[in-house]
């Protein structure tokens, strides 16, 4: 039962990233538009992790998400102080920060506390 709230979670905080990430990218004249190979990758990549054991997918998952936060927060450093690039790319640093946060706690077995920084970003748009 906690698993799942767990996964709801995380899967609550993809969804609203994603519709905050779509949001911005029109604002900057962008069309994003789903690639066809990551919706189908996506249901592939769910079903190999939910039947891993929870320490294996959480030792997998902290190293790639220091990559991604380390890429974001370089490219943040890029993008003009206040812009819209910066503001997008600050959300999307914070959003890799607090899953990397989720998976350093859920690898130690801290609870709920492992959820704080997740739930921290839900409802949170990206600044204006």
């Amino acid at each position: 039962e906690e698993m799942k709230r767990k996964w709801a979670l995380l899967a609550q905080l993809e969804a609203e990233t994603g519709a905050h990430i779509g949001k911005a990218l029109k604002a900057l004249g962008a069309e994003p538009a789903p690639s066809l190979a990551c919706l189908e990758r996506g249901p592939q990549l769910a079903a190999r992790f939910s039947r891993m054991p929870w320490a294996d997918f959480m030792n997998a998952f902290g190293p790639a998400l220091q990559d991604f936060v380390a890429a974001f927060s370089a490219a943040e450093r890029l993008a003009p102080a206040g812009s819209r690039e910066h503001r997008l790319l600050r959300h999307i640093t914070r959003h890799e920060q607090a899953l990397l946060a989720f998976a350093v706690r859920a690898k130690e077995q801290d609870g709920d506390a492992s959820v704080q920084a997740v739930r921290a970003l839900l409802g949170v748009p990206i600044e204006e």
